[in-house]
């Protein structure tokens, strides 16, 4: 069995076949000379030692949501326990319109894991991610904005990935043992071509890394031609972003079982307490050797196929979008049942963006999906689940960027004001502890683009929510010459059956429900909307930290 493993430092990290725990331990220098040598070859060679053939077995009824319900039917509400585990769940590309208890569309996949982790949680109706990966990543990682740490678009091997001086969450609960588990994406070109990625991970203070082949493959020779070596190789050919996996022997596997398999291991080998990251990859598209964007439906092979031509869809995409999201539920449901002390874990279910554009149904709009800083482009499902917490469901604004205050406070490490993450991240225990308690957020805020100080070459653009509204800002310059100067209100039907169908719908209208794209401030501003404009305005990060000048609107 091909596997790499080592120990740097007491420090672990794995590229193998996620079930194989055995460690060698090497030197830095060494590992770096034998995937050296390995990569002489080729990168075929490279791929074909790394992309091993892997077990699809998958025992049936084994452990899943159910026996961790079980196991939990006996926690009373109460207190939450002192440094509790943290078992830290996203998928890629699952807005909240793809579960039920958001009530926000037509047709659901059947998830029974994320249902029975909701039943037993918070749930957050009003909680933002990010418009796309990175940023969603970065902020997770260190509780601060994408202007704060630079992480404001997509991370590559053409641009800057999240600089190690950033606190990582690992970092701020250092005593903790830790294991991040899949997909990075926030590793770039800033941190050098000889940089692996197990590497990364470890410099970013997480003390073990259970790779995806080949994602502990290093930069060098690859990102100088310009292929992202982490989305083109790992989730793209290797194992096709949540999809199925292709190794040169032409055995398939699936991405999500992979994690599932490595969180299970991981779980019953880290002393408590514990910090494990799942990053998902599905059910995010796959993508084919032109590039071209798809969903495919999961290996029957994997575990009792379900009825995918039961799934309503104008598409096929869109019924095998469900048929994935399926897939990765039935995965949580595994880790679920899999925790060797869940009275004394935390749960944490998250996703990173909304849906893609291509899968939302009504009544939705294409264009309420990831890569829009709109509603459901970065309205996330937003799960927690604490033993002595009660059940319920928050109204308040959150943000991924919350997790890391979340996490800190329980932990018994606070954030105080030498925080960097202080004013960006803000607890979520006062919730866990009252779902009905009052959102500490005047307005949730989220970001895109790229920010320069004085405005000569910019383009970003912003959001900032309440329950009722958001208020859009974009802008965009070269050489100091402005092409995009937007200033929006809309009013935000959350709650609200806006089509009669009777589902809660989230859709943005102009003020007296002129229309989707209605812009306010070019067709006259009244006292009113100046006053509601001016107010989430100010609700916004505070603008000595923010480079957004302040919008000082007038009524016209």
């Amino acid at each position: 069995m091909v596997h790499e493993s080592g120990q740097i430092n007491g420090l672990c990290y794995h590229v193998e076949n996620m079930n194989d725990q055995q460690a060698i331990g090497q030197s830095r220098g060494q590992l770096r000379r034998k995937f050296k040598i390995l990569a002489v070859g080729g990168t075929a060679l490279l791929l074909a030692v790394f992309m091993i053939k892997w077990s699809l077995t998958d025992a049936q009824g084994a452990v899943n949501e159910d026996t961790w319900l079980t196991a939990i039917a006996d926690v009373v509400v109460g207190d939450i326990p002192d440094q509790p585990n943290f078992l830290i769940m996203f998928a890629d590309d699952l807005g909240s319109d793809k579960l039920a208890s958001y009530d926000l569309s037509s047709v659901y996949a059947p998830l029974p894991a994320v249902a029975a982790l909701a039943s037993k949680g918070v749930q957050f109706n009003n909680a933002y991610g990010a418009y796309l990966c990175s940023p969603f990543r970065a902020m997770l990682e260190t509780g601060r904005f994408g202007h704060q740490t630079g992480i404001t678009s997509l991370v590559d091997c053409k641009n800057e990935g999240l600089a190690l001086s950033e606190i990582s969450l690992a970092e701020k609960l250092n005593f903790y043992d830790s294991s991040w588990i899949g997909k990075v994406h926030i590793w770039g070109a800033e941190n050098g071509v000889d940089e692996w990625i197990w590497e990364y991970v470890l410099d970013q203070g997480w003390k073990n890394f259970r790779a995806l082949t080949p994602q502990g493959m290093a930069n060098q020779g690859i990102c100088g031609d310009g292929i992202d070596v982490e989305n083109k190789l790992t989730n793209y050919i290797a194992f096709n972003s949540g999809g199925v996996m292709k190794n040169y022997k032409g055995s398939k596997n699936y991405a999500d079982k992979i994690s599932a398999d490595a969180a299970v291991s991981e779980m019953a080998r880290m002393s408590e307490p514990w910090l494990l990251k799942i990053a998902f990859n599905g059910p995010h598209s796959q993508h084919d050797a032109d590039g071209n964007s798809q969903w495919v439906y999961p290996p029957t092979s994997l575990w009792p196929a379900p009825d995918y031509g039961a799934y309503v869809g104008t598409t096929l995409n869109q019924k095998k979008f469900h048929a994935m999201a399926q897939a990765l539920d039935h995965e949580v449901g595994k880790i679920l049942g899999s925790i060797p002390n869940p009275e004394n874990t935390c749960v944490i279910f998250m996703a990173d963006n909304g849906s893609a554009g291509e899968v939302v149904l009504a009544p939705l709009l294409n264009s309420d999906s990831k890569n829009h800083i709109n509603e459901m482009g970065t309205r996330i499902p937003f799960l927690v689940y604490c033993p002595g917490a009660p059940t319920g469901v928050s109204e308040a604004l959150v943000g991924v960027s919350d997790i890391y205050a979340t996490v800190a406070e329980l932990a018994g490490v606070p954030l105080d004001v030498s925080s960097p993450a202080f004013g960006s991240s803000f607890s979520l225990v006062r919730y866990l502890d009252d779902p009905t308690a009052p959102s500490q957020r005047g307005c949730a805020f989220r970001e895109s683009g790229v920010i320069l100080d004085d405005l000569g070459d910019s383009n970003w653009e912003w959001s900032c929510s309440t329950t009722g509204y958001r208020l859009h800002r974009a802008y965009s310059a070269t050489g100091g010459i402005v092409s995009v100067d937007k200033k929006e209100l809309f009013k935000l039907a959350g709650g609200v059956d806006v089509d009669g169908d009777g589902l809660r719908d989230v859709i943005e209208l102009g003020l007296g429900g002129v229309g989707r794209n209605f812009n306010l401030f070019s067709d006259g501003i009244s006292a009113e909307e100046a006053a509601i404009a001016n107010e989430i305005d100010g609700f916004r990060p505070s603008t000595s930290f923010v480079p957004y000048p302040a919008l000082n609107i007038v009524a016209e």
